[in-house]
């Protein structure tokens, strides 16, 4: 489970980069914009979550 949630949350990171970029510098439409917006949020929320989770189990 560890290294599963650490996976998670490197992946999540790379992904929440990746999505950020694309709100700062991407020539994308506005409803694209919003999108990656809100995956940045989701993906911060998830970090916490298994780091949350992460804590308690051990």
């Amino acid at each position: 489970m560890d290294k599963f949630c650490k996976l998670d949350l490197q992946t999540l990171g790379e992904i929440k980069f990746i999505f950020e970029q694309v709100v700062k510098t991407g020539d994308v439409p506005v409803e694209q914009k919003d999108k990656a917006r809100f995956y940045v949020r989701y993906c911060e929320q998830l970090q916490a979550r298994i780091q949350k989770q992460m804590e308690l189990g051990n």
